[in-house]
C-alpha cells in the first residue's frame, strides 16, 4: 500500500526528503511551499548587492521534480493538526498524510517592531534580495540629486543590523561594490560621504565562530570603511532616522534612508499554534529520531528542530541537510520494518564565511584546520557552486562572477522602475499608518 508524505516547506531539508522521497515506490510524496521555487539562501546577499542575478539562486519545484512521481502544492500553512493527521492550507484545503516531515524554517524576527518590519528590508527570498538591491540603487540616485549635504549624507548612509555571518558578508560585498558603483558612475558624489553602519547587539561579531574569525572579520570591515557599533539593538526606524539603545542604555540616533535586517529569526507563527512541546526558542521537541513525542509518523528537521536534552543546533545548511537524512533513514527502517539507526548526532562540518572580493575564513574544528584568503575564497566558491541546485544555475553564477570579477562589470545600480515605485508606496503607506 502506498503511503501519502506531506513535507512542509522547499528549504534544503524539505528538498532533501522530497526529492529521495520521490524515488520511493512506496511513498507518493507531495511537497508544500508558499513559493514555487527553492532558493539558496547562503547567497541572497550577492542578490541584494548586484554581484548575482536572483535567477542564479531559484529554481522552480517543478523543474526539480522533473516528471518523478509525485507532486507540488503551493500554499500556505495556516494549520497543523498532529493528532487529526492534517494540514490546512490557506485558503482552507486539508491535507492528510501517512508521514509529515515539519521543514518550514524560520522567518526574519522583528522583535514585534512593526515600523522596522514595515521599513527595514530583510534577504529571506528572492524577491526581498531585488527589493533590498533597488533600494539601495534608489538611495545612490537620490544622493545624486540632493542639494542639501545633510540629506545627501543620510541617503549615502547603509546600515545593517546583525553581525552575524549574513550580515557581516552582506556589509563587506555592500562596501565594495558602493565604493565601485559611486567612483564609476556617480561622479557627482563625494565618496567620502558614504557611510555604512554594522549594528551589532553583542559585543563580538559572528557569535558563534570560532577565532580568528570575529577578529579578522572586524579588521576587514574596518578596512573598507564600515563602522561598527557594537552592544547596540536598534530601537525604531522611521525611514530616516535609526533610533538604537547603545551601552548604558544611552539612546543613539542615526540618519540613515536604508536599513537591513539580519538581527534574527524565529518559527513562524503556524508552529506556535501546534499542540507539541516547545524549547526556549520556539523550535519543536525531538525525540532522539527527530520525531515529536508520541508520533512517530512526524518528523522535524531543519531550522526548526529542537531537542530537550540541552543541545543548541545549529539553524544552517548542513545541520538542515543532515537531520533531513536522518528523518530518511529512519523513515525507511519503518517500512521496512527494520531496527532504527542509531540516534539522530550533529557533526559540525565547520564553517565559511566570506570578506568581499577574493577573501574568506575558513575553519574545519574535525582537521583543526583554519586558511584565509584567496585560497579560502576559492574553497567557497566551490562548496558554494557544488550546492547550487542544478547544472543551469551553476553556470548562471559563474557567468556572473566572471563579469563581475574578471570583467568588472559593475551592474549593481541598475534600478527597478516598477519595485522601487512599490517601495515608494510601502514608506508612504507606514507612514501613514
Amino acid at each position: 500500500m502506498v503511503k501519502k508524505a506531506l513535507v512542509l516547506g522547499g528549504g534544503f531539508a524539505g528538498l532533501v526528503l522530497w526529492r529521495a522521497l520521490l524515488r520511493e515506490e512506496r511513498i507518493e510524496a507531495v511537497l508544500v511551499d508558499q513559493n514555487n521555487y527553492h532558493i539558496f539562501q547562503p547567497l541572497l546577499y550577492q542578490v541584494a548587492t548586484g554581484e548575482l542575478e536572483s535567477s542564479a539562486v531559484t529554481r522552480t519545484f517543478r523543474d526539480i521534480a522533473h516528471r518523478r512521481t509525485g507532486g507540488f502544492i503551493l500554499g500556505e500553512v495556516t494549520a497543523i493538526d498532529l493528532a487529526a493527521g492534517t494540514v490546512t492550507l490557506d485558503p482552507s484545503r486539508i491535507l492528510t498524510f501517512d508521514y509529515l516531515y515539519i521543514t518550514l524554517g524560520t522567518i526574519t524576527n522583528f522583535f514585534g517592531n512593526e515600523n522596522l518590519q514595515c521599513l527595514a528590508m530583510d534577504l529571506k527570498n528572492a524577491e526581498a534580495a531585488e527589493q533590498a538591491r533597488s533600494r539601495i540603487a534608489y538611495a545612490l540616485e537620490r544622493a545624486a540629486a540632493c542639494t542639501d549635504p545633510e540629506s545627501c549624507r543620510a541617503w549615502l548612509t547603509f546600515s545593517v543590523a546583525g553581525g552575524g555571518p549574513a550580515g557581516v558578508e552582506f556589509c563587506c560585498s555592500l562596501a565594495q561594490r558602493l565604493h565601485r558603483t559611486i567612483e564609476m558612475e556617480y561622479p557627482s558624489l563625494d565618496p567620502r560621504d558614504l557611510r555604512i553602519a554594522l549594528i551589532q547587539g553583542g559585543p563580538h561579531l559572528l557569535e558563534g565562530m570560532e577565532d580568528p574569525a570575529p577578529a579578522a572579520a572586524a579588521k576587514k570591515l574596518a578596512s573598507l570603511g564600515v563602522e561598527i557599533f557594537y552592544n547596540h539593538r536598534v530601537t525604531g526606524f522611521d525611514g530616516e532616522t535609526i533610533h538604537c539603545c547603545g551601552e548604558n542604555q544611552q539612546p543613539v540616533s542615526l540618519p540613515a534612508r536604508t536599513l537591513v535586517w539580519t538581527a534574527g529569526v524565529h518559527p513562524p507563527e503556524v508552529i506556535g499554534r501546534v499542540a507539541a512541546p516547545k524549547t526556549h526558542d520556539g523550535r519543536l521537541v525531538t525525540d532522539p529520531h527527530l520525531r515529536i513525542p508520541g508520533y512517530d509518523n512526524i518528523f522535524v528537521a531543519g531550522d526548526l528542530a529542537g531537542n530537550d536534552r540541552g543541545l543548541c543546533w545549529p539553524q544552517t545548511a548542513p545541520f538542515a541537510i543532515q537531520s533531513a537524512r536522518h528523518a530518511l533513514r529512519v523513515t525507511r527502517a519503518m517500512l521496512d520494518r527494520k531496527p532504527l539507526p542509531e540516534p539522530f548526532s550533529y557533526s559540525d562540518p565547520g564553517n565559511m564565511v566570506t570578506l568581499g572580493r577574493f577573501d574568506a575564513i575558513c575553519i574545519f574544528p574535525r582537521f583543526s584546520l583554519q586558511f584565509r584568503g584567496i585560497s579560502a575564497w576559492m574553497a567557497w566558491i566551490l562548496l558554494h557552486l557544488y550546492r547550487i541546485m542544478g547544472m543551469r544555475n551553476r553556470f548562471t553564477a559563474l557567468l556572473d562572477w566572471f563579469q563581475d570579477y574578471a570583467l568588472r562589470d559593475y551592474t549593481g545600480s541598475r534600478i527597478d522602475s516598477t519595485t522601487i515605485s512599490w517601495g515608494k508606496k510601502l514608506r508612504e503607506t507606514c507612514r501613514k499608518s
